[in-house]
C-alpha cells in the first residue's frame, strides 16, 4: 500500500510538472517574429505597392508594447526614417495565414502577438 501511494504521488507530480512544461512552451511557439510583422505589411493596402517585399515591420514605438509596431514602405537607404509610418493591422496575418483573431499574452510586450 505505501509503494502504491509512493507511486501514485510521484505519476500526479510528473503529470503537473508536464503539463507545467508545455503550458510554458507553447506560447512563446506561437508569438510572431518579425518576420510575420513585415508579412502583416505586406498583406495591408496602404494605397500603393500592396504586396510588395518592401513593405516594412518596425518596432517604432517600444514603450506602446504590442501597439508600437508600425509599417512602412522601404525603398530607400533613409526609407526607415522619413519615409510615412503607418498603423499595422495585425489581425491581417491571422485572417490570411493561420486563421482565428489576432491577440497578445502581454500588452508591454510587442512581440506576444498570436492568433487564436
Amino acid at each position: 500500500m505505501k509503494n502504491l501511494k509512493k507511486k501514485v504521488m510521484a505519476i500526479s507530480a510528473a503529470a503537473v510538472l508536464s503539463l507545467g512544461l508545455s503550458m510554458a512552451v507553447t506560447t512563446p511557439a506561437n508569438a510572431f517574429s518579425t518576420i510575420e510583422m513585415h508579412q502583416a505589411c505586406r498583406l495591408d493596402n496602404f494605397g500603393h505597392h500592396q504586396g510588395s517585399i518592401l513593405w516594412t515591420a518596425q518596432l517604432t514605438y517600444p514603450s506602446q508594447g504590442v501597439y508600437g509596431w508600425r509599417c512602412y514602405f522601404d525603398d530607400s537607404p533613409t526609407a526607415w526614417s522619413t519615409a510615412p509610418k503607418y498603423g499595422m493591422k495585425v489581425q491581417l496575418i491571422c485572417d490570411y495565414i493561420y486563421g482565428g483573431s489576432a491577440r497578445f499574452t502581454n500588452q508591454s510586450d510587442a512581440y506576444s502577438w498570436y492568433c487564436g
